[in-house]
């Protein structure tokens, strides 16, 4: 948890269609992603060939029982919010480490 954010680290799975139905089934037995999208594959795959460092953040709208805009909208706002919280925090961390390496090298 941070800031009371349930927060997890794992495999996201990404394609360039929805994966729905059998097919998403056959992903989750395969890879155990803990979820699926469309976009950060090909920043991953971008940031690789050229050797920058990456890290993907997701916040969640819609589960596989629990989907559609309907749903979307009622979590939109949480999952921004919560995206802000956890990005704030992570770039304070990363404040903190670098000026620790730039006060031990002086």
């Amino acid at each position: 948890m941070i800031y009371g954010i349930a927060v997890f680290f794992g495999r996201i799975t990404s394609g360039s269609k929805f994966v729905t139905g059998k097919k998403f089934k056959t992903v989750a037995e395969k890879y155990h992603p803990l979820c699926v999208d469309m976009e950060t594959a090909a920043v991953a795959h971008v940031c690789a060939i050229n050797n920058i460092p990456f890290i993907a953040l997701r916040s969640v709208t819609d589960t596989p029982k629990k989907s559609g805009l309907l749903n979307f909208y009622k979590n939109v706002t949480l999952a921004a919010n919560n995206s802000y919280a956890v990005v704030e925090m992570l770039l304070y961390r990363i404040n903190i480490e670098l000026n620790d390496v730039v006060l031990d090298k002086n």
